[in-house]
């Protein structure tokens, strides 16, 4: 299962990323350039796990001209920062990029066929995380949120990178939609649970 994260930047994607694969903080982490990828395993019923790679975009925008590796993920992910009115205004921008991306067959080719039927067949799960929910200077609320999701079509989760038990109930939400999203990834993809891993982490 391929996800993309994607969101501008400072809103804390890596910390996500990092706290669900190897539950741990780190308020010193640097920004991503490029891209970095992890690889971990969702936990499905029945003991099973499902093998996943990250994809973790930066999201300076200098980066955005060059952005390439989004087409045939499973899951797209757009990440904002509930403190930041800022980051939640570019969700759009980000989304448009996704479209402009994905219908050209990325590498930045544009093409005529929408984010809603195109990547993988045109399921892919798409969604939006809202981070740093344990600061208290909100300016974005979960029903403006919510809105502009039911609008475009994503589902919508909120979290803190501080809270591993809390990202990994997003991911395990999102690991669901996937498995209904792409049945046959369950015969696929699935490594029983007698193999080496834990919630994340492989």
């Amino acid at each position: 299962v391929k996800i993309c994260v994607l969101g501008s930047s400072g809103v804390g994607k890596s910390s996500l990323v990092r706290s669900y694969v190897w539950r741990n903080f780190d308020e010193k982490k640097s920004n991503t350039y490029g891209r970095r990828e992890e690889y971990c395993q969702f936990e499905l019923p029945m003991g099973q796990r499902l093998l996943v790679q990250i994809s973790d975009f930066a999201g300076g925008e200098e980066q955005k001209s060059s952005i390439w590796g989004l087409e045939g993920a499973h899951v797209y992910a757009l990440v904002f920062d509930v403190t930041s009115a800022e980051s939640f205004a570019q969700l759009d921008e980000w989304r448009d990029l996704l479209e402009k991306e994905i219908a050209g067959g990325g590498a930045g080719q544009r093409g005529s066929t929408s984010l809603e039927d195109r990547g993988a067949a045109g399921r892919a799960v798409k969604c939006v995380i809202g981070n740093k929910l344990d600061l208290l200077d909100r300016k974005v609320g979960r029903e403006e949120a919510e809105a502009w999701c039911a609008k475009r079509g994503f589902e919508y989760y909120e979290t803190t990178a501080r809270d591993a038990g809390l990202v990994e109930d997003v991911f395990h939400s999102i690991a669901l939609l996937v498995v209904a999203a792409f049945p046959q990834l369950v015969a696929e993809g699935v490594v029983r649970s007698a193999m080496a891993g834990g919630g994340g982490q492989m």
